[in-house]
C-alpha cells in the first residue's frame, strides 16, 4: 500500500508539473480530470474553471458541470442526516443542469432525500430517441422510482425501438419488474403472484 501511495503522490506531482509547463487548455483539462479521478474534486473544479471560457470545449463544459453537480450532491447527501433543511437549500440553490445525465444525477439526489416532486421537475421530459442506451435505462430507473405512469409508459414504448446489449437488456427487464412490483401496479402484481403460488 505504501508503494501505491508513494506512486500516487509522484503521479500527482508529475501531472501538476506537466500542466504548469504549458498554457494549453487541453493540458489543464487533462490535469483536472486526473485530479477528479484521484478524488480531489474541489481542485479538479478549480483547475478546469481556470480555463478561459472562450477556450473551453463542449466536453470541458460538460465535465465542469458534472464535477460541480457531483460536489453539490455529495455535500447535500452528507449534510442531509444532520441538517435536512440545509441540505435541501443546498440542492435548491443548484441551477437545473443542461444535460440529461446531470439532470438525472440531481433527480436521484432529490429522490434519496424523499422529494419526488422536485425530482420529477428536474428530470422533465427529454427527447428519448436522443439518449444513449445507458442513459435511456437510467431515465427508466428514475421514472420507475417516481412511479409516474405516463412517463414510464412513454419510456417503455420508446424502448421497443431499441436493441440493447445483454447487460442493458437485463437492466431493462429489472426496471420493468421493479415498476410492476413496487409501482402503481404493485397490488395487482402481488395479487397475481399469490394466485400463482
Amino acid at each position: 500500500m505504501l508503494v501505491s501511495h508513494e506512486g500516487k503522490r509522484v503521479a500527482e506531482r508529475l501531472m501538476a508539473d506537466w500542466a504548469a509547463g504549458t498554457q494549453a487548455p487541453e493540458m489543464a483539462y487533462a490535469h483536472g480530470l486526473f485530479l477528479s479521478q484521484q478524488g480531489h474534486s474541489r481542485e479538479a473544479i478549480t483547475t478546469i474553471a481556470l480555463i478561459p471560457k472562450v477556450k473551453r470545449t463542449a466536453s470541458m463544459e460538460v465535465s465542469l458541470e458534472r464535477l460541480k453537480l457531483k460536489q453539490a450532491i455529495d455535500q447535500a447527501v452528507a449534510l442531509y442526516e444532520k441538517d435536512p433543511e440545509e441540505a435541501v437549500r443546498l440542492l435548491q440553490s443548484y441551477p437545473r443542469p443542461k444535460t440529461v445525465e446531470n439532470r438525472l444525477s440531481l433527480a436521484f439526489a432529490w429522490i434519496r432525500m424523499g422529494d419526488l416532486g422536485k425530482a420529477r421537475l428536474i428530470i422533465g421530459s427529454p427527447e428519448l430517441s436522443a439518449l444513449s442506451d445507458t442513459l435511456f435505462i437510467s431515465y427508466g430507473e428514475a421514472v420507475a422510482v417516481l412511479d409516474d405512469k405516463f412517463l414510464f409508459d412513454r419510456w417503455r414504448t420508446a424502448a421497443q425501438q431499441r436493441t440493447f446489449n445483454d447487460v442493458l437488456q437485463v437492466q431493462y427487464y429489472q426496471v420493468i419488474a421493479d415498476y410492476e412490483l413496487y409501482g402503481v401496479n404493485a397490488d395487482y402484481a402481488v395479487g397475481n403472484i399469490k394466485k400463482s403460488a
